[in-house]
């Protein structure tokens, strides 16, 4: 759980800092599976929204039954490693926080990979 509200404080930081609202991709427990029981994604997004009382919006292509289609900016934060995820065109001025470290460099985004040296 303290990994969890550490997590959790780091997209709060993003967000404040770059005043953009929260955007998880990825409900799934693990990648390209449409199963949420013990999601990770789903527990960050709770913490999120009861104990920080932020609004969290979330995707996820193998659950939802709609195309995912954001133009606005958004910190958007890879909570599932899905494949699908790589190649997504995410809006010009987004911040992308990436856990995972998968997702490319995005022309006039930013790319935040957790765990990754500077």
């Amino acid at each position: 759980e303290d990994q969890t509200i550490w997590l959790a404080k780091v997209i709060l930081e993003k967000q404040k800092e770059y005043n953009l609202p929260i955007y998880f991709l990825g409900k799934a427990f693990k990648a390209n599976v449409n199963l949420t029981a013990g999601s990770f994604a789903i527990l960050l997004k709770n913490i999120l929204e009861q104990k920080f009382n932020t609004q969290v919006k979330m995707y996820d292509p193998f659950i939802d039954n709609y195309f995912f289609n954001e133009s606005e900016p958004h910190v958007f934060f890879i909570a599932t490693n899905h494949d699908k995820f790589r190649n997504y065109l995410f809006p010009k001025g987004s911040v992308i926080i990436d856990p995972w470290r998968y997702i490319p460099d995005k022309p006039d985004c930013i790319v935040i990979r957790i765990g990754q040296n500077k």
